[in-house]
């Protein structure tokens, strides 16, 4: 939202009132969706890196057996 947009909510009272508190859960949506995606993405490379290792510790652990 621009910057006229909010001052246009601002001025109108108590419509401009709930016209902020929407403007703000809107912003608290987005940011908690973008938030969500980076969780989400942090959680995925972090399975990668725990499934790479245990299948390293795997690959050492028979080698160990045949010895």
């Amino acid at each position: 939202m621009q910057l006229d947009v909010l001052l246009w909510i601002l001025g109108g009272g108590f419509t401009g009132t709930w016209g902020l508190c929407i403007f703000f859960m809107m912003r608290t949506d987005n940011a908690m969706n973008a938030m969500r995606i980076e969780i989400r993405q942090e959680m995925n490379e972090l399975f990668y890196c725990v499934k790479e290792h245990h299948s390293r510790i795997s690959v050492l652990e028979s080698k160990d057996k045949k010895k």
